[in-house]
């Protein structure tokens, strides 16, 4: 009889848990879920960013232009690098592996960036470090109902208006 009742409350009540915000685990414990901001995560997590080496004068396509690490890795002669007119947020970091190369970032056609805070022209583009170590952070963001802007956070190395091209 104590068995069958232990079993209708097992039936009854993990459901009931499961119902009240409890998950069960791998290792049969249960643990509560909320609408906190902790997250537990059981097992290894990994997040790979995408690595984008720009070698020359180029055009990024959106997909290279969210979330990833942006080279010069590989460029010889320098270059100008057009960033695409998304239509969204995006972000990305830009690093300078190969030293003593002119890189420039440009604006889509008829944009402006924001470089440290500081609105430039028109198609004024953005001369890049030299150094290899040198970084920033670029952002592409909503700044009214359909528009968006390029914004460029420098980290380390001198970012500097390259004036219209």
């Amino acid at each position: 009889m104590k068995k069958l009742f232990y079993i209708f409350l097992c039936v009854l009540f993990i459901p009931v848990l499961a119902y009240a915000g409890w998950r069960t685990l791998s290792d049969g414990t249960l643990k509560p879920t909320g609408t906190g901001t902790n997250v537990e995560i059981e097992g290894s997590v990994s997040a790979a960013t995408t690595r984008v080496e720009v070698t020359g004068t180029s055009t990024l396509t959106e997909q290279q232009i969210k979330g990833t690490y942006i080279t010069n890795y590989g460029m010889s002669s320098g270059g100008d690098t057009t960033l695409p007119a998304y239509a969204g947020t995006a972000k990305a970091q830009i690093k300078t592996e190969a030293a003593s190369q002119s890189w420039s970032l440009k604006p889509p056609s008829g944009e402006a960036f924001l470089l440290d805070g500081t609105a430039l022209d028109a198609d004024d583009e953005i001369d890049c470090g030299e150094v290899a170590g040198d970084f920033a952070i670029i952002e592409r963001v909503r700044t009214g109902a359909s528009t968006y802007q390029w914004q460029l956070w420098s980290g380390n190395g001198l970012y500097a208006d390259g004036g219209a091209s």
